[in-house]
């Protein structure tokens, strides 16, 4: 599967069910009073994390999701259904951003719940609508639109542990060795394009290991794969530091380590402070007073230096126990989720925008899409709709802007003139 970690998708809550206006009639019963039934509300749109999931590939080809919308009310008041939620899993691990509000929500936990487009309000029907002075209303409420929202999913991935390293350094071949992933693994630069999970086990316990795809200098800036996946190792509780002591890959074993802690520095100082472990990998093509003079030379700068073979097989038990010795403190920390986490988006305004365009003016916007749906030829639905204008204190705005006596309003695609 492709890995790809940011998408932006488009979600639309549901459309509120129009009320219905009608009128009792059954036989020897006169005069029957209204019964219109109110619309159901629409859906609404969640997005809920889903620990299975390890990429956001489900939103490479669909771009847009929407919610059921509300049925219409009927009559004998009978009410419509409401549409149906509409729940888009992803992965633990995304930041979700609303383009429109710059609300950010880091959904960071399995189970959470973010409520993230509102159905809209079903509309009342004509039994609703009736009073003491008013016994037999024509009118009915028109069900509202849902919220429509952009939003940006960017994944970072959750792991305990992160091996970054330049190309060729041994990663993809550890990683195979101490769990059970099966990255691509050939002697060329890059060959690992995407980040890889695995799963390390020992006895009842297990934690996660993410390879990063290798760095390279100028990684920060955007060179190499190094700024697409660097935001993968913010997350993670331990740095594995991972090194061609052999220098196969040209760069002599200090060399390396230098070049990656400062592309590290460099993207994110905090990364710094995580602990860490070196890992001087392939000793199996040293000998015994290399491994000597290398051990020497990092000691001043690691506390965790591990020296291993991913050909052999050679260090890896000690890698992974040091692992469990770093990540164990943590792991007591983690309270699991009990029950699902249910947050929201705030609401959006349902609000409208005025301009100027030649002679008129254009008043644009939800609410405005919602007042030119009703037919203002009849009286109760001019009423309403006046009713809405002087509630929004439209005419207000526009005499503030400069509108004046018989200049024309187009609220939508409906003209109106200033009295």
């Amino acid at each position: 599967m492709i890995f790809i970690d940011t998408a932006e998708i488009i979600v639309y809550g549901g459309k509120g069910g129009d009320g219905a206006a009608s009128f009792r009639r059954e036989k020897f019963i006169e005069k029957g009073g209204p019964d219109g039934g109110d619309g159901g509300k629409g859906g609404d749109v969640y997005l809920i994390t889903d620990p299975a999931l390890l990429t956001l590939y489900d939103f490479k080809y669909q771009k847009e999701f929407r919610a059921g919308d509300g049925e219409p009310g009927r009559s004998q008041k009978q009410f419509g259904k409401d549409g149906k939620d509409l729940l888009i899993r992803i992965p633990v691990g995304v930041i979700v951003a609303d383009l429109e509000t710059q609300t950010v929500v880091d959904m960071d936990k399995p189970g959470m719940k973010l409520l993230v487009a509102r159905g809209g309000k079903g509309g009342k029907g004509n039994a609703r609508m009736a009073t003491a002075t008013r016994r037999a209303p024509r009118f009915r409420e028109l069900g509202r639109e849902g919220e429509t929202r952009r939003l940006r999913l960017e994944l970072k991935l959750v792991a305990h542990v992160g091996l970054v390293g330049l190309p060729n350094a041994g990663k993809s071949s550890l990683i195979s060795v101490i769990s059970k992933a099966k990255p691509e693994i050939a002697p060329y630069p890059f060959t690992t394009r995407s980040p890889v999970l695995g799963i390390v086990k020992k006895g009842e316990h297990s934690f996660v290991v993410s390879d990063v795809p290798g760095l390279i200098e100028g990684a920060h800036e955007g060179k190499g794969l190094g700024l697409t996946f660097l935001r993968h190792v913010e997350r993670t509780k331990v740095l594995a530091v991972v090194i061609d002591a052999a220098a196969i890959d040209g760069y002599e074993p200090m060399q390396a380590y230098e070049t990656i802690i400062n592309e590290l520095q460099a993207y994110n100082p905090k990364l710094l402070e995580k602990p860490r472990v070196l890992v001087l990998n392939k000793i199996d093509l040293l000998q015994p007073e290399q491994i000597d003079e290398l051990r020497a030379q990092f000691s001043q700068k690691e506390p965790h230096i591990v020296f291993t073979s991913a050909a052999t097989g050679e260090g890896t038990d000690e890698l992974v126990n040091v692992f469990f010795e770093l990540i164990a403190p943590m792991l007591v920390l983690e309270e699991p989720v009990a029950e699902p986490i249910t947050m929201e988006l705030p609401p959006l305004p349902d609000d409208f925008t005025i301009r100027k365009e030649d002679e008129y003016w254009i008043v644009e916007g939800k609410w405005a899409r919602y007042i030119s749906r009703y037919d203002t030829t009849q009286p109760w639905d001019f009423q309403y709709v006046q009713r809405e204008i002087r509630r929004k204190k439209l005419e207000e705005i526009l005499r503030q802007m400069g509108a004046k006596e018989g200049d024309t309003v187009v609220i939508h695609d409906k003209a109106f003139e200033i009295l």
